[in-house]
This record gives C-alpha cells, structure tokens and sequence, in this order.
C-alpha cells in the first residue's frame, strides 16, 4: 500500500513518452486511523472522550483530518512540562485528531507534527496557598496540618470548628 499522505507525483513527456518516477500500479488510498484511541499515559488521571459517541454517529469517523474531543477529569489540568504554569492556565480539554501518517494525533500549540504523537497527561489541580489556619487558642479547631513539600490536593476537605469552653458553636466544612 502506497502511503499518499501528501505526496505528489508527477510524470514527464521524454522523447515522445512518459517518464514515471514512481509505482504506476499503486493508487492513492484513504487514511484512516485505529479505531483504538489514544490512552491516558501511565501516572495520568485518565481522559474522558467522544470517540464511542463519534464511532456510533460516523461511519468514517476515524478518517483523516476527523476529530475527537478529550478532556481531562474533574479537578484535573492539562500538565504541559517546562511550558506554562499549569495551575493557572487551567486548560482541561484538547483535540486529537487523526493526522496522514495515520497516527491520532494531540492537537496543541505545542506539539507540532510530525513529532512522535504523545498524548498529554491530566494532572490533579492542588491549592496553590495554604487554607486558612486557626489560633492555637483552644477555642478553634482545624483538622489539618500543613506539610512542607506535599500538595494540597483536589476535594481535600478541611473541617474547621469553633467551640467555646468545650461547647460546639459553630462547624464549617471547607473544600479546596
């Protein structure tokens, strides 16, 4: 099979015939792509994607120059290593699409082919500040305790209690 992926051919008339430079009897062929989709890598919260949506919808869903729709996870970023600063561009969708070399393809700024397709990773959004911490006066309470070099991650939950005296007053949940 002649991979065609943007290639053209052309033939010159020589001393009254034509010169081929390449296979007459190869023909150019449709690209598609694997109907398995590209996997989160390993260490990644794993994608949501429309690919089983597209494959219902689309008989040629997976052709060349189609597009399916990633994202990542609730509380979950896009990590673009050595870029930007993940926690503040918050970008948590993409789009992959199926490129002439017959690989699906990410499609972000970048990644530009014809690098070797390498699929994103989701990371966890974590709290860039420490939360609000209590006097150690004995009339608050909080349940967390700050480590040095450990994120503060998604959904964590911090309960903050207020008392007085021993008696409940107040109970505030927080979630970062």
């Amino acid at each position: 099979m002649l991979d065609t992926h943007d290639i053209s051919v052309s033939t010159i008339c020589k001393n009254g015939t034509w010169e081929y430079t390449f296979n007459t009897t190869l023909m150019c062929v449709p690209v598609y792509c694997d109907e398995e989709v590209p996997l989160h890598p390993n260490n990644s919260r794993p994608y949501i994607h429309n690919a089983e949506e597209r494959m219902n919808n689309d008989t040629d869903w997976n052709s060349y120059t189609r597009e399916l729709e990633y994202s990542c996870p609730e509380g979950s970023v896009l990590e673009f290593p050595n870029i930007t600063d993940e926690q503040v561009t918050a970008i948590d969708e993409f789009t992959v699409r199926c490129d002439a070399d017959r690989h699906w393809r990410p499609v972000l700024d970048h990644i530009e082919f014809p690098d070797i397709p390498i699929m994103p990773r989701c990371i966890a959004i974590n709290c860039t500040d420490a939360p609000f911490a209590v006097e150690a006066n004995g009339l608050a309470l909080m349940n967390w305790t700050e480590t040095v070099g450990n994120p503060r991650p998604y959904a964590t939950e911090i309960t903050y209690t207020c008392t007085r005296e021993g008696i409940l007053i107040q109970h505030i949940d927080l979630k970062f």
